[in-house]
């Protein structure tokens, strides 16, 4: 830091200290600044939620301090709007969370069905799953791993073919030959392709 009073050094040459790897430049902005960031905070969000997003503005502009150029604009704005970013994602992320609802007398669970399958169910299908695994074994290394990400994996041919680097009409050839040859190969085991 340099020699001056830290009180009288303006916020864009702390961050500027910050930037060139002086962590104690980031004491005199918490202090300027965690009182107004937690009110700011506390007005949406409970207490330690907004405890939580300034320490993590502050850790932010730590972390970041390389990226502000003051040619942009003031350093309070740039902070501002990192505070008002992580309140928006944590209120955008508990309205994405489901809600709990109080059922003391369990009358609620008592009238969810049972949807996992049976025994048997579950080992006739671990037992079609690795016979297609295994006949998935005999075709060549292209077509088994299009047809791998495309079924087992769920992608698209698109991302398929962006994944294998090629192009869509080869990734669609492989994947079409592969299941040709892999219902011939099931047929041959006896399981229903």
């Amino acid at each position: 830091m340099k020699t001056f009073e830290v009180d009288h050094v303006p916020d864009e040459e702390l961050v500027s200290e910050l930037a060139a790897g002086r962590q104690e430049a980031l004491d005199p902005l918490q202090e300027r600044y965690a009182s107004v960031l937690m009110s700011l905070a506390s007005r949406q969000l409970d207490r330690p939620s907004a405890e939580e997003i300034v320490q993590d503005v502050f850790v932010s502009v730590w972390q970041h301090a390389q990226s502000f150029d003051r040619h942009r604009g003031s350093f309070r704005p740039w902070m501002f709007q990192i505070v008002r970013r992580r309140i928006i994602n944590e209120l955008r992320r508990r309205r994405s969370r489901p809600q709990l609802e109080v059922d003391p007398e369990g009358g609620r669970l008592a009238g969810l069905v049972d949807d996992a399958p049976e025994v048997a169910e579950q080992v006739a299908s671990d037992e079609r799953r690795f016979v297609v695994r295994g006949a998935l074994q005999v075709l060549p290394q292209s077509q088994r791993d299009a047809v791998a990400m495309a079924f087992l994996e769920g992608l698209t041919h698109e991302e398929v073919a962006s994944a294998l680097r090629v192009p869509l009409g080869t990734t669609k050839t492989r994947i079409r030959s592969g299941l040709l040859k892999l219902r011939v190969e099931l047929t041959s085991l006896g399981v229903a392709a």
